[in-house]
């Protein structure tokens, strides 16, 4: 656990620069939170972590990945830009994506909804061609 002091000052650390990030066009919030140590951060401290940086996230009105990170965790697995949880739409509970035939369906309900699942796997490094599912 976070001393009040430590936390208070990361608190502090983590709204100011994702404060710059979204007046400078909030673009690489992902970045900012890495340069931050974030994933250590949720490695370590989970409950201090998800805390700072989803109050951080609200407080500035940023987006970032930081929920794939979380749920990722929560599921046994490690986060990594190359990994994202499908979540069904908002008050929904069917399930997103299927698996057929040893691949991965998604479902989206619009245009928008695929552009940025587009631009999010153009960002995230390739996997080694071998690696299955």
């Amino acid at each position: 656990m976070i001393d009040a002091q430590e936390r208070a000052s990361m608190v502090e650390t983590v709204r100011g620069a994702l404060a710059d990030a979204v007046a400078n066009g909030g673009k690489d919030i992902d970045a900012v939170l890495a340069s931050l140590g974030w994933l250590d951060l949720l490695a370590e401290e989970p409950d201090d972590a998800i805390g700072i940086v989803f109050g951080a996230l609200g407080a500035t009105n940023a987006t970032a990945t930081a929920l794939d990170d979380v749920m990722a965790v929560a599921l046994g697995r490690a986060p990594s830009m190359d990994l994202a949880v499908v979540l069904p739409p908002f008050a929904a509970w069917d399930t997103p994506a299927r698996i057929e035939g040893g691949r991965i369906e998604i479902e989206f309900n619009n245009e928008e909804e695929l552009q940025r699942l587009y631009e999010m796997m153009m960002r995230a490094e390739p996997r080694n061609p071998g690696t299955q599912l």
